[in-house]
């Protein structure tokens, strides 16, 4: 162990060291179709494609002064980290934090992979910070490199297996630069060590698609296994944007609050408080209006739900897994709130009336986000393709006119909920067509707003019926209709509730197809039949103690007249 442990830190300086003193020698080299002249700003149409990771204190821009050699300006918006000379560079840098990853690996017993990473995205910004060499530019490929060399050593045992993984690392983090993928969003370095990886498995035959098909296919993950990963990972999210926001670059922030996750934490919790770290490196980080502190912990949740769901079953010592996942929160945290800025909105803690009244303000004008509105008219109407049909019934006996007529006001005025309820409806007080559904998450502190509007209203002699759709913005598309009839014969009140619905956007069909919805949307419904059930019933049963007042008091005056009558015919006898 000491033998590889010597061996991995000459590796590592002989390799930092032919890095350094390639990039000091000139640190930025220009196309020669560029002119070069005094002061001279490179535009960006003519350079290669560049990092999305900025410098601390700013984004860099080159200039070029008389003499053709580079210089650093802070003051603009570009950041020239690929040209010509070093796009030899950043594949070396790759390789440098594979094989420092391998190297601590099996030279030293480390509590965790995650601890190579993390060592050498400290070691990184000790150098660029305070030694001063010009690294910037290759944070991001040791970074990607070292993820993947945290690949399990059953996998990679050899120097033959971690080049191989190297050649894949260096081709996949190429492809990820050159084509933008997944630009600027936390974790995409994971997640191109992830796809590296795997590719890298297959290739040496320890990868089974069909074993890997199975283990997706494995029993689902428990709600309250969610609660500790996502409260750690939300630490980590949180603190590494903090740190951001102070001014520190993304990897630097990362690595110094991993080997708190790594050393301190340790164990599962220990790398999701790490994996947090990787939403804050996101390239909008820095922006509090466009990432808000909700907005990393809303992308936490996914992280943890994602993990637990899918990456902990999957690929099996594959290196990268947990910033794969960050990577996937951070996509569907855009995407779920790029869909809600058309409507719906989400909330840290219960909407105050303010907010609320706002909220129906603003979606006054909105339109159905589906063209089947009135599709609940009737209940032989044909199902729009794609939907489904949710129906609940309940029949209470022994009824009066004012019970129906208690149920049939609460059902147009969609007055079905308690006040206090965790799911409810508001309707605008000036507008009354125009309502919302609150619901709050069942794991988080999150309360989600949602635009709906009223459809129509039916009111005859003994039955009422109202609806609502679904407007532009919301994750479901569909119509509900509540309904009461009343029977004089039988004395019944009849309460039926139908819902036609699918999935709105690639985001909301998604949501949509997990039994969670389904649970929250038919508890959503008997929540409504319970509460106009509760209206009918207190009707009923202040009807029932009037009528028994009333016979008390008639009971009451008989007998009394009944008294009246015998002394009014005894008095004679006297």
């Amino acid at each position: 162990k000491r033998m590889r442990a010597f061996h991995a830190s000459v590796v590592w300086a002989v390799a930092l060291t032919a890095l350094s003193a390639f990039s000091t020698h000139r640190t930025y080299a220009f196309s020669p179709s560029v002119p070069l002249s005094t002061s001279q700003v490179i535009p960006v149409s003519q350079r290669m494609r560049t990092s999305s990771f900025s410098c601390r204190g700013g984004p860099l821009r080159a200039v070029v002064d008389g003499k053709g050699a580079g210089s650093v300006d802070k003051t603009a918006s570009s950041t020239p980290w690929l040209t010509r000379a070093s796009a030899l560079r950043r594949p070396a840098a790759v390789i440098v934090g594979s094989t420092f990853a391998f190297c601590m690996q099996h030279g030293f017993s480390l509590p965790s992979p995650l601890v190579a990473p993390v060592t050498l995205g400290i070691i990184s910004a000790a150098l660029i910070n305070i030694v001063g060499l010009p690294l910037m530019p290759y944070q991001a490929p040791f970074y990607v490199g070292a993820f993947a060399g945290t690949t399990s050593t059953a996998l990679m045992s050899s120097l033959p297996a971690i080049s191989l993984l190297s050649l894949v690392v260096v081709s996949l983090f190429e492809v990820f630069e050159r084509k933008g993928l997944f630009p600027g969003k936390g974790g995409r370095l994971g997640a191109c060590a992830t796809m590296s990886s795997a590719v890298f498995a297959l290739l040496i035959s320890k990868l089974s698609l069909l074993s890997e098909l199975r283990a997706l296919l494995s029993p689902p993950f428990s709600v309250p296994s969610l609660l500790a990963p996502f409260a750690f990972a939300s630490a980590g999210a949180v603190a590494c944007t903090a740190l951001r926001r102070k001014g520190w670059t993304p990897v630097s922030a990362s690595a110094t609050l991993g080997s708190l996750g790594t050393l301190g934490i340790r164990g599962s919790l220990g790398g999701f408080f790490y994996a947090g770290t990787f939403i804050g490196m996101s390239a909008n980080a820095n922006d509090r209006e466009q990432v808000p502190y909700k907005s990393q912990v809303l992308a936490a949740a996914f992280l943890a739900l994602f993990f637990q769901a899918v990456g902990q079953n999957i690929l099996a010592g594959v290196g990268g897994k947990l910033g794969a996942a960050a990577c996937a929160a951070c996509v569907t945290r855009d995407s779920f709130e790029k869909s809600m800025r058309g409507g719906s909105r989400l909330e840290l803690g219960r909407p105050t009336p303010m907010k609320l009244s706002k909220f129906l303000r603003d979606n006054r004008n909105a339109p159905p986000n589906h063209a089947y509105v009135g599709c609940t008219r009737e209940e032989k109407t044909e199902l729009p393709p794609g939907f489904t049909t949710i129906s609940l019934s309940k029949v209470i006996e022994d009824c009066t006119p004012e019970a129906f007529a208690a149920a049939s006001e609460a059902i147009r005025s969609w007055d079905v909920f308690e006040p206090s309820d965790t799911q409810t409806i508001a309707v605008d007080e000036d507008k009354a067509h125009q309502m919302a559904t609150l619901a709050k998450s069942s794991l988080l502190p999150l309360w989600v707003l949602q635009p709906i509007a009223k459809s129509y209203v039916q009111d005859l002699e003994h039955r009422t019926a109202s609806a609502y759709h679904t407007q532009k913005g919301h994750f479901l598309r569909g119509e509900e209709r509540l309904s009461a009839a009343y029977d004089p014969a039988t004395r019944q009140v009849s309460l039926e509730l139908h819902s036609v619905s699918s999935g709105s956007g690639l985001l909301g069909k998604l949501l949509f197809s997990l039994p969670m919805s389904k649970k929250m949307q038919e508890s959503f419904f008997e929540a409504q039949i319970s509460r106009v059930t509760e209206i009918v019933e207190e009707k009923r049963l202040v009807a029932t103690l009037e009528e028994k007042r009333v016979k008390e008091v008639v009971d009451e005056v008989e007998n009394k007249r009944i008294v009246h009558d015998v002394e009014f015919n005894f008095l004679p006898c006297f």
